[in-house]
């Protein structure tokens, strides 16, 4: 039995979780009982927890990518030629 992975378009992935928090506001307004009022709470929750969650991804790929690129840095430089005092070149 094989898996295939189903993708959202992007839009849609990107506003999904502004659609639980709305869905969850208006829930309780249209229908009138205490299983509506928990069920939007419910959403609003999701909602806010997706955006924490994407913004906490967002967050640690940014420090990673700089983290490397910081690396990569410190190694070119490592490689390039020094000129010492005398005024000759050195690879240090």
């Amino acid at each position: 039995m094989t898996h295939d992975k189903f993708y959202l378009p992007d839009p849609l992935y990107r506003i999904l979780p502004v659609i639980y928090i709305v869905t969850g506001i208006l829930t309780p307004f249209t229908l009138s009982s205490a299983m509506t009022w928990f069920s939007g709470l419910l959403l609003i929750a999701a909602g806010v927890l997706v955006i924490m969650w994407r913004l906490s991804a967002r967050s640690r790929r940014r420090k990673m990518a700089r983290r490397r690129a910081e690396r990569r840095a410190a190694a070119m430089d490592s490689l390039s030629p020094r000129i010492s005092e005398q005024g000759d070149m050195r690879w240090e």
